[in-house]
């Protein structure tokens, strides 16, 4: 099975002289996960702290549901903000019988420009069609909440956009504890990614398989978008 998680990260940044560093507390317990994975969830909701005590922004916790570096990226690399420079300090204790991990963290936060382009995407895995041809209205209808796919499924990135710009699509997956990025979108020798108001571009399908020694594929896709 794999999860995939899109991202959207805008390329206007609005950034100050002297940044301000704000402080975030998260808690995980260590049941049915390893300590890793909990202590990754402990600093992701410390990152979510930070970043809704900062600009307000609700972060629906099913977007931490990944157990992986991946849930990280999706709340750092909010349409609004993200945390920079961040500095965590990790305690384990006991609560109720059950090991509890503690992160502390503090980091400064990076607010992105508002005049930045919008574009939005969608997941959808393919029926019997050969293509990844999609109208508006089955972008509007695809599933938004983060996917399951079985190993070898294939399924269609979607993109929509209000204006027209261009887009880049990044695929990013851990792999021995290191973080990776490929470009999938456009391919090589490929000019960028022309996305036009009202139409989705029609994408080669794509699909993943779990690497060696891992149950599931961790990948999220990012999309740079620029007018």
């Amino acid at each position: 099975m794999i999860k995939i998680i899109v991202l959207s990260l805008l390329v206007s940044l609005n950034l100050s002289a002297k940044a301000q560093v704000y402080s975030g507390k998260g808690e995980s317990f260590i049941v049915n996960i390893t300590p890793e994975q909990a202590k990754q969830d402990a600093r992701d909701l410390a990152h979510l702290d930070i970043i809704q005590q900062v600009t307000g922004i609700e972060i629906s916790s099913r977007q931490l549901l990944v157990n992986s570096t991946m849930a990280s990226y999706h709340i750092l690399q909010s349409r609004r903000a993200r945390v920079v420079n961040s500095d965590c300090d990790y305690q384990i204790t006991q609560d109720d019988g059950a090991l509890k991990q503690t992160a502390q963290c503090q980091g400064e936060v990076q607010v992105f420009g508002r005049e930045a382009p919008e574009i939005s995407a969608s997941l959808i895995a393919m029926d019997n069609r050969k293509v990844c041809d999609y109208s508006i209205s089955e972008f509007n209808s695809a599933e938004t909440d983060a996917l399951l796919f079985k190993s070898g499924q294939r399924f269609c990135l979607l993109l929509n956009a209000r204006e027209p710009l261009y887009a880049s699509v990044f695929a990013m997956y851990e792999q021995g504890g290191t973080t990776k990025i490929s470009r999938l979108f456009p391919e090589d020798n490929q000019a960028l990614l022309h996305v036009r108001s009202g139409r989705i571009p029609q994408l080669t399908a794509l699909a993943s398989e779990p690497l060696p020694g891992q149950l599931l594929s961790q990948e999220a896709l990012l999309i740079l978008a620029s007018r």
